[in-house]
């Protein structure tokens, strides 16, 4: 009986795994930088939750969620954190808190849909919230943050596009018109397009079908239905953009698909092919979660969530190899058996103390074999302690990058200046 893993899914092991490993630590420290909190949900949650939030005919609700076999209420398995994360923070109390209010993630989600480049049943989703008041500021340091990330990873082929599309007081006449539209034209539209007219009118415009997008070409445009509190909420996302050098494109085609979006929303598309139909690199705007029979207020924010996978697709290789070395060990340590041995372990032991990422190849060695595995490992600095050095009471140190090396002395506080030296250099 031969074993297969699920479609859509991976492991992560190395070396991938020290590119996966430095981007989670980056794209945290940012957050942190912003005065963000983490947190993250149980990967189990109730399938109601999502049904009330995303919306009953979403794509995501109808046809993408791993159920868990269990009695009634039904579970699944997550498939985005904004929802559950909103609902944890209500019953811990802390939706209104004025301590926490701004909070980051970094999780894994489940969507039951066709594996393809960029998109997978099992991945990693980062993302951040920001509860409170609609403000152009809120907004706008979403934007920022999203983009401090992208910049993070030298990702330089992306644009930022802006939409917004309405509120409660506009959207229900801008649907009809909508629906009316694509009703006279359903003959052109495919079936699952067709059965969206009544369901979830706004998805048509992400539908990838070639007959479609051309419809949805001529369609009415929220941008011409707006409000006066909308189109001035839109403005002044725009003069903040501007204010802050950030170009955008206004793209009246980006609707967010999930139901609590409402108003500003922005999307990062990434533009230099390494994605191909899945362009999208992070995806964010307001949100309102409505006041029911389980929250006992309307809650509002802001957020965003990206695709650590889609992110990685687009770092540059040689920021990707950089990222390697980043994580990978500072010191590996080269002996000749013997004495040099024992003497070698108390080297290793004490950088270790020292806080200096070292490891050591237990057996003995040719010196040639151990510079092949240290550069297979993305060494930065080599230490050779064989018989020779060991009468000097020296060490020699080699540079793995520049092949410069150099005889230093076996003193601990010696050796550990050495080293931190040269490590600032690599």
């Amino acid at each position: 009986m031969s074993i297969e893993k699920e479609k859509g899914t991976y492991d992560i092991i190395p070396d991938d795994s020290l590119v996966f490993y430095s981007v989670r630590k980056n794209i945290e420290k940012i957050f942190q930088t912003y005065g963000y909190f983490f947190c993250e949900t149980s990967s189990i949650q109730p399938e109601e939750l999502f049904k009330r939030t995303i919306g009953i005919a979403s794509d995501i609700v109808t046809k993408e969620m791993f159920y868990i076999e269990s009695d009634k209420p039904r579970f699944v398995l997550k498939p985005e954190e904004t929802a559950p994360l909103i609902f944890s923070l209500f019953e811990n109390r802390l939706a209104d808190s004025k301590v926490y209010e701004k909070f980051f993630y970094f999780t894994k989600v489940y969507r039951h849909e066709k594996p393809q480049k960029g998109r997978l049943r099992e991945f990693y989703q980062y993302g951040a919230e920001s509860l409170g008041d609609f403000k152009k500021e809120r907004d706008g340091e979403m934007i920022l943050l999203a983009e401090k990330i992208l910049n993070q990873f030298g990702i330089e082929d992306y644009e930022l596009n802006i939409n917004n599309i309405g509120c409660k007081n506009c959207r229900a006449g801008y649907l009809n018109l909508l629906k009316d539209y694509f009703k006279k034209n359903q003959d052109n539209l495919c079936k699952d397009c067709q059965r969206k007219i009544d369901t979830n009118t706004l998805r048509i415009f992400d539908c990838k079908n070639e007959n479609c997008k051309k419809v949805s070409l001529n369609a009415p445009l929220i941008t011409d239905n707006l409000c006066s509190s909308c189109k001035n909420d839109f403005e002044e996302l725009k003069d903040f953009l501007k204010e802050n050098d950030l170009s955008y494109n206004v793209n009246p085609y980006i609707v967010r698909g999930l139901d609590y979006y409402e108003k500003n929303v922005f999307e990062f598309v990434e533009t230099g092919g390494n994605l191909g139909s899945q362009s999208t690199l992070i995806g964010g705007g307001r949100y309102r979660y409505k006041k029911d029979n389980v929250l006992k207020n309307d809650i509002t924010g802001v957020g965003f969530a990206g695709g650590v996978e889609r992110l990685i697709l687009s770092i540059p290789e040689n920021v990707k190899k950089d990222l390697k070395r980043e994580e990978s060990c500072d010191v590996y340590v080269a002996h000749m058996g013997g004495k040099t041995f024992e003497r070698s372990l108390k080297v290793v032991y004490f950088l270790r103390e020292k806080g200096i990422k070292t490891d050591i190849f237990y057996n003995e060695a040719r010196i040639n074999k151990i510079l092949s595995l240290a550069s297979k490992k993305n060494v930065k600095l080599v230490l050779i302690l064989g018989e020779e050095e060991l009468s000097e009471e020296k060490i020699t140190l080699k540079n793995m990058e520049t092949g410069f090396q150099k005889k230093i002395k076996l003193d601990e506080k010696i050796l550990l200046e050495e080293i931190k030296t040269e490590i600032s250099n690599v």
